[in-house]
């Protein structure tokens, strides 16, 4: 609490608020306190298990008309997670209008913090910074749970329509200031700039990388314009990721429809998978995209493999409108 009291976004007192309309509703006994606690320790679980996730970015001549096509894929194994997914969608208040925007979070109920998501200006990927061969980057408990660093992210970096840099920019500043905790790659694509940032994220630093500077990192191929971070400890012998990538983008057709085909060869993305396709249209007044989002289902007994199960990779997209989703109005008070 310390150090995440220190989020611009305010989380502890959004989860105050949660517990304490929880218990209002709640039909007998309910400690607001206990849900409160309980709250607060679900909300750094991110911190806590290491996913195995995948990202991709594309642009350029890796896809049809030159525009940002980005992955996000979720490996969090089996659980109750991909069940109680929502896809929850940020409106910013009238007195908190000059300095937040309106995002968007695939997420959970109760959770405040931010794994996946997405503003008007940019989209979020994520995976895990597990070292080959063992171990991971130093880190600390004692900082910015990860996930709200993110949530700051979405809710901060903005870039007007007509700024001389996009949100990445913004998005890569708030991660540096960070007080911060245990490695991940994050990912932070540009709707303005129409690129991705890859940032090695970890308690000494957090370092951008791009199509060229990356893969020294991750010991996988240089593909012109495409950055990508594959499931597997890094740097990565795997070559399943990279051969598709690299013919997809070889055929310039790095798009929605054939990364959604690319996740039944890599078999990453469990709990869930969001493809922002940042091929530009008109709403709300500005510029903004498409999100095609799949979500996994488990069993009675929590896994993939028995009735009913399904991982998200081997599951129909649904495609949203950033802009339909951000033009729906404030909810007002009844």
């Amino acid at each position: 609490h310390e150090f995440n009291s220190g989020s611009a976004a305010g989380v502890f007192e959004e989860l105050d608020g949660l517990a304490e309309g929880v218990c209002l509703a709640a039909v007998g006994e309910c400690d607001v306190q206990a849900l409160r606690r309980t709250l607060w320790n679900v909300n750094v679980l991110p911190d806590l298990i290491r996913m195995q996730c995948s990202m991709l970015g594309a642009w350029g001549s890796a896809t049809p008309i030159g525009t940002l096509l980005q992955l996000r894929s979720l490996d969090f194994g089996g659980g109750p997670f991909a069940n109680n997914s929502v896809l929850l969608v940020h409106h910013v208040s009238t007195a908190d209008a000059a300095d937040s925007q309106t995002f968007a979070a695939l997420s959970w109920p109760g959770f405040a913090g931010v794994i996946t998501g997405f503003n008007p200006y940019l989209g979020l990927s994520e995976k895990v910074n597990d070292i080959r061969g063992g171990g991971n980057p130093p880190g600390t408990y004692h900082g910015q749970t990860t996930s709200y660093v993110l949530r700051d992210i979405l809710q901060f970096a903005q870039a007007p329509e007509g700024a001389s840099i996009g949100a990445k920019s913004k998005a890569y500043d708030i991660m540096k200031a960070a007080n911060r905790t245990w490695g991940v790659w994050l990912g932070v694509g540009d709707s303005q700039t129409q690129e991705m940032l890859v940032v090695q994220y970890e308690q000494a630093a957090a370092i951008g990388y791009n199509s060229t500077t990356l893969p020294s990192h991750t010991g996988q191929p240089a593909i012109p314009e495409v950055v990508y971070v594959d499931k597997h400890p890094q740097p990565s012998p795997d070559t399943i990721m990279p051969a598709a990538t690299a013919a997809l983008a070889a055929a310039h057709n790095i798009t929605a429809e054939s990364v959604m085909e690319l996740g039944e060869q890599t078999q990453s993305g469990d709990v869930h998978i969001a493809i922002y396709d940042f091929r530009p249209y008109r709403g709300c007044g500005r510029r903004l995209f498409s999100v095609f989002i799949a979500i996994g289902s488990t069993d009675a007994n929590g896994t993939y493999d028995g009735e009913g199960g399904r991982k998200a990779w081997a599951a129909p997209y649904v495609r949203f409108e950033a802009g339909a989703l951000f033009e729906t109005p404030h909810p007002t008070k009844r």
